[in-house]
């Protein structure tokens, strides 16, 4: 389904929601005992969550999914807001109003809500985000993000690839890799945070692991990648299936 004729509709509906979050969040500063704001700022991630799963949007549509669920949590709670929850909830204001930027400017996202994600399951899950992070498997998007993906004709795959535990610079080799990926579709998540990778700091050790929306086959993904010239030693592509734990990836080669 053609959904770019809503395009200016989703904007001006958009940044309405943003700027009434914002509103929300000061007053959640001035008051973070104020429950009838926690349950607005609900509604509003709730909202941007459906509307850009509907426009196809799915990295809005993960980081919206992820803050209506710690919000969620929190409006079940008597106590006031922590301090981190608000922290949290301003960068998820500033990185909405930088993909709806990105949106009108040409149409996708850019901004890879990954890490932000991370710091919102481990408010939720009462862990550290590192911990969170690295310790909880990658579930990838839900069901109604992949539905938005499939909607347009394409199916949402999970890439992982290891790399060879012998190569040089490993956070030029990821980064090269996920290029790579966007020759063949849109990465809708990556893990670690493209920031992570594009600063080098990750090892060999680390797996990469992208969900793509695509048009191409797994097996596109699977011979996409050598040793010899990528570093990549092992590579798995299966079709997403959202809530489900992904099997174990083969052993790497020696």
């Amino acid at each position: 389904m053609d959904v770019s004729g809503y395009l200016p509709m989703f904007l001006a509906e958009a940044r309405e929601h943003l700027q009434n979050l914002n509103l929300a969040l000061v007053r959640i500063e001035q008051d973070p005992s104020d429950g009838e704001t926690v349950n607005e700022i609900f509604r509003i991630a709730h909202s941007m969550k459906g509307m850009s799963a509907t426009m196809g949007f799915a990295r809005m549509a993960a980081l919206a999914h992820e803050m209506e669920s710690v919000m969620e949590l929190l409006r079940g709670r008597s106590e006031a807001m922590e301090g981190s929850s608000q922290n949290a909830l301003f960068g998820c204001l500033d990185m909405l109003e930088s993909m709806t930027d990105e949106i009108e400017a040409d149409g996708s996202e850019q901004t890879d809500p990954a890490e932000l994600i991370a710091t919102l399951v481990a408010i939720r899950t009462g862990a550290n985000a590192e911990t969170a992070a690295a310790a909880a498997p990658v579930m990838g998007p839900d069901a109604e993000v992949t539905g938005a993906v499939e909607a347009q004709g394409l199916v949402l795959l999970r890439v992982q690839l290891d790399l060879d535990p012998a190569v040089d610079m490993p956070g030029v080799r990821a980064f090269l890799a996920s290029r790579k990926l966007e020759e063949h579709g849109e990465i809708v998540e990556l893990h670690p945070a493209v920031e992570t990778i594009e600063a080098g700091e990750i090892s060999a050790e680390d797996p990469i692991v992208a969900y793509v929306a695509t048009s191409e086959e797994p097996e596109t993904f699977t011979g996409l990648f050598s040793v010899e010239e990528d570093g990549i030693a092992t590579v798995t592509a299966t079709r997403h299936v959202p809530g489900e734990a992904p099997a174990p990836a083969p052993a790497k080669k020696a």
